[in-house]
């Protein structure tokens, strides 16, 4: 039949036809903006009520309030979405009664235009209904003395994203409609067109967890490209949100421009996407049967893709279970992996057929179906089990690569910063940018070794960090412009030469201490003040402010001290202490207590033989030796709790004294050997009296009252050389010490616990912790006072 309606008056008469649809999104809007505003000003009027506050800070509370529901960052896209489904789903109901379905064909209109006068009208329906609830949330704003310009452009363009985000909710809504003919099952085929390609992208992110152990856990997730809530979420994340401490409490002009800069592509995305859906939806329209009505899926192309799509994403999620239960080794792991992945798509497959013939005979029908699902589950199984594309040891060729960086994964302790104090970029985006190693074969062969031996020690499902050696991330950034990150483990005899070209280079150095010329560490902005303290063992902590020559001196010296570091030094010495220098933005505390902090942190490790850094540090009146000095220690104690403690308490070179038959209750010089026995051997108030160290807290015994002669139980000690050899498992070994030479010879191969440096591996220490008390530490210890202890690793 001919269409002999125009077409406004088709829309006019929809709209007629769905007053409780306008309703429903005039309410529930005016509501949210009304009421939430109101209520969120007023509880920031409530808190300074008895305050006394400058008016320029309230004020800008209150605008800050009311951004919350009307700005950027508010909650307001979770209403659109619900109305977007609830709109569009009211809209084309009629497709799934046969009743009305006779009724809108037999009216002289076109199937177009009753299309475009559902979508025109719903359209309509939330664009007035929006405006005139944003009207009243910006009229609540003025009213309460809590809206600024900036503040309602931000709510005109949050309104114009919202606008994009209903949209692709309608189409995806109206797109479920045409293909389903129940609305029962139109709601779950609107979930599954917004929530499948999201939970395949994270169902595939952990398999790359778990197959791809060196792939980069910031490279391995995207956003899904097919869904509107995802677009709006880009957008969002970009919102850089609204402080007290920015001018008037909302996104500052310049602010405001920068984020709908940062947000505008994600926005056209969103609406493309949104058309795109629409013209689908419309051509499923088009081609939709009127007998199809009650139907749960309406095409049979749809019904074999969804079955197939569900079944192997339910038995992909089945075998990633598997495989995280399991662990282990790959063969058993990925074939327990793959018999749960095949008994899923028969499952799933089965139950879908139930639910589109409502009939539980049709479970098996369709066989072919099922073994499509398997097909396609072991193809994704197998390309991130056997990795034949080689994307997870992937090294590009260097005809395909600018730059390369490589750095290492842990002891990373410094903040990452820029020319306006923290960095905001991703940890391997910050180094890309500052380290380009002038070696990259080097760095490729490296990358290749690391691979190789992390993959041969690495198990299913485990992490490339539990593979013992120096954890190491590279970041190559291609000539097409794209970066890609691996980490990997290298191993204890790594080729020295590969790694002191890479370690001993100024473009690693600089990166890794942030000392290049445009670096805001030692050039910062005259709104930045600089303090450094230094850390050692023995050090207070003395806090001293830096001028900008002092901080220069300091480069200088470091810079020349930094002419003797690569790997091989690094492996051979050890960590005396740290500078810590800290930058704070002199802005800070200038006005409220509102203001937001600006602060960063700068490690710099010092090494004994930094001659110049160590003469630097000492004009500045801040250093102090890594261990106190030996007139001023009371005692010593050696502890281990492993199987061959024995054996390496006699390579210390205090042999002699574990052979002892006869050991000196209260010795002035000399040393204590304590065998304690398990737990249930000792009761706890024995513990403290024999001054036994608890394996998880080295520190306890020590902090309240460290082990005194006079405090020795006589009952519990009386060894002799047959108790020496002692299992980990049934005790520890605990030794104290008072002879000055014998730790003095402890002493010089003592490096501190917290500074043990990044390319050192375990083999280079013994089991055995050192700890040293000063006697002024003891003194405190005796009076019940809490008292320290300095830490030590061993060196063999």
């Amino acid at each position: 039949m001919t269409s002999k309606i125009s077409f406004f008056p088709e829309v006019r008469e929809m709209l007629h036809r769905r007053h409780w649809p306008l309703a429903l999104c005039l309410l529930t809007l005016s509501l949210y903006f009304g009421l939430g505003v109101f209520f969120s000003v007023s509880s920031v009027q409530n808190q300074y009520a008895d305050i006394p506050i400058e008016g320029s800070t309230l004020l800008a509370s209150k605008v800050a309030a009311a951004s919350d529901i009307l700005g950027g960052g508010s909650p307001v896209a979770f209403f659109v979405c619900i109305l977007a489904v609830v709109l569009s789903m009211q809209g084309f109901a009629w497709l799934h009664n046969r009743r009305e379905i006779d009724f809108f064909e037999s009216q002289p209109v076109s199937r177009s235009k009753r299309f475009a006068a559902v979508y025109v009208s719903s359209v309509l329906i939330f664009v007035l209904s929006y405006a005139i609830a944003l009207l009243i949330g910006l009229l609540a704003a003025l009213g309460m003395q809590s809206l600024t310009t900036e503040l309602l452009l931000e709510a005109l363009y949050t309104f114009l994203r919202c606008f994009i985000l209903y949209l692709g909710m309608f189409s995806v809504a109206a797109l479920a409609m045409m293909l389903t003919g129940n609305i029962i099952i139109a709601l779950l085929a609107n979930g599954f067109l917004l929530a499948y390609e999201f939970f395949m992208r994270l169902l595939l992110t952990g398999y790359s967890a778990a197959l791809f152990p060196l792939v980069a856990g910031e490279d391995a997730f995207s956003y899904p490209k097919l869904s509107p809530i995802c677009w709006y979420i880009v957008g969002t994340d970009k919102y850089p949100g609204t402080t007290v401490g920015s001018y008037k409490g909302t996104l500052r002009f310049i602010e405001l421009k920068k984020w709908i800069a940062a947000a505008a592509p994600a926005d056209i995305k969103g609406f493309l996407l949104a058309i795109a859906v629409t013209i689908l939806a419309f051509c499923a329209y088009r081609v939709r049967k009127n007998e199809s009505a009650g139907t749960a899926v309406v095409f049979r192309p749809v019904r074999i893709a969804v079955k197939i799509m569900t079944a192997v994403l339910i038995s992909l999620a089945a075998a990633l279970l598997t495989i995280e239960i399991l662990g282990g080794t790959r063969t058993k792991t990925f074939a327990a992996a793959i018999l749960m992945m095949a008994l899923a798509v028969v499952v799933i497959s089965g139950i879908m057929e139930i639910i589109y013939t409502y009939n539980f005979k049709a479970a098996f029908r369709h066989i072919p179906e099922m073994a499509a699902g398997i097909l396609i589950s072991l193809g994704i199984f197998g390309f991130y089990a056997m990795d034949p594309a080689g994307i997870n040891r992937y090294v590009p060729e260097l005809s395909e690569l600018q730059s390369v960086a490589m750095y290492p994964r842990y002891n990373l302790t410094s903040d990452r910063m820029d020319a306006d104090g923290l960095s905001s970029q991703k940890e391997s985006d910050w180094f890309a940018d500052r380290m380009q190693l002038p070696d990259p074969e080097a760095a490729l062969e490296l990358a290749r070794t690391g691979m190789q031996y992390t993959m041969d020690h690495n198990y299913v499902r485990s992490n490339v960090y539990d593979v013992n050696g120096y954890n190491m991330q590279i970041v190559y950034t291609l000539k097409n412009g794209k970066r890609v990150s691996r980490v990997f483990s290298l191993p204890g005899d790594v080729n020295t030469s590969l790694m002191d070209r890479i370690v001993g280079s100024r473009e690693y150095q600089n990166a890794m201490y942030q000392l290049s010329e445009d670096e805001m560490s030692f050039h910062p902005g005259d709104a930045w003040t600089v303090s450094l303290s230094y850390q050692s063992n023995t050090s207070d902590y003395k806090d001293i402010r830096l001028d900008r020559e002092a901080l220069a001196r300091l480069r200088e010296a470091y810079l020349k001290d930094l002419e003797m570091y690569n790997f091989t030094f690094a492996h051979d010495h050890y960590v005396d202490g740290q500078i810590h220098l800290e930058y704070q933005d002199s802005e800070y505390n200038e006005e409220e207590n509102f203001n937001e902090q600006h602060s960063a942190s700068l490690y710099l490790d010092v090494y004994p033989e930094y001659e110049n850094t160590v003469a630097v540090l000492k004009e500045l009146g801040v250093y102090s030796k890594n261990t106190p000095e030996l007139s001023e220690i009371a005692y010593a104690q050696v502890v281990s709790y492993s199987k061959e403690g024995d054996q390496e308490l006699k390579e210390l070179g205090i042999s002699e004294a574990l052979a002892a038959d006869d050991i000196d209750l209260n010795p002035v010089n000399g040393v204590e050997k304590q065998n304690t026995q398990t737990e249930n051997q000792t009761s706890g108030d024995e513990k403290h009296s024999q001054g036994i160290t608890n394996q998880d807290e080295p520190y306890a015994d020590q902090s309240s009252g460290g082990i005194g002669a006079a405090d020795i139980n006589e009952d519990k000690i009386g060894l002799d050389g047959s108790d020496l050899d002692m299992n980990a498992d049934q005790g520890s070994i605990n030794i104290k010490i008072t002879d000055l030479s014998e730790i003095q010879k402890l002493l010089e191969r003592a490096v501190s616990e917290d500074y043990d440096g990044r390319y050192h591996t375990g083999d280079q220490f013994v089991s055995a912790s050192l700890y040293v008390t000063t006697r002024e530490q003891a003194a405190h210890a005796n009076a019940g006072d809490a008292a320290g202890t300095y830490a030590y690793r061993i060196v063999k």
